[in-house]
């Protein structure tokens, strides 16, 4: 968060909390894989493990979007400039660009699309795969058959800091 942006998204936003994000179709959580901290890593879903590779910190903008940092790396979900199907999410630098804005659509319960703000399409696992490393990609919204592109964020109670 030491972009300029990211200064300005502490001094105008709003940090949520720190969260898992959880697929309905699998039960797996967004993981960053092989837990990289280099830019442009990808994003799969995998069994969880609490690592920080699998946690956000959620800000909501001060215009309603959301966007999340992961963890280990300090960097966050974005879509590589693209409003093409199956574009693997990546994590990036923090710039404040619509391709790294998201907003959280309600659908039954505690389910959530989430939908880039740039392209408009939401989180979809790859093939609606069941395995372990499935890539995370950006697809349209669909109307059935759409656990894959369903997602409920888990707040993550931290214990207090001695």
């Amino acid at each position: 968060m030491d972009t300029e942006a990211g200064i300005k998204l502490k001094e105008t936003g709003t940090l949520l909390g720190q969260y898992m994000i959880v697929s309905k179709h699998s039960g797996k959580v967004l993981d960053i894989t092989g837990s990289s901290n280099n830019a442009c890593a990808g994003v799969i879903v995998y069994l969880s493990h609490g690592g920080n590779n699998q946690r956000f910190d959620v800000w909501k903008t001060s215009s309603g979007y959301y966007v999340f940092f992961v963890k280990h790396s300090g960097i966050v979900l974005d879509v590589p400039q693209s409003t093409s199907n199956d574009v693997q999410i990546i994590q990036y630098t923090y710039y404040a660009t619509d391709n790294q804005q998201w907003s959280l659509e309600p659908y039954k319960g505690d389910w959530v699309f989430i939908k880039n703000k740039c392209s408009g399409k939401v989180l979809d696992i790859k093939g609606g795969s069941w395995e372990n490393c499935a890539q995370v990609i950006q697809y349209p919204k669909k109307s059935s058959n759409v656990d894959n592109q369903l997602w409920s964020l888990v707040k993550i109670e931290e214990p207090p800091e001695d």
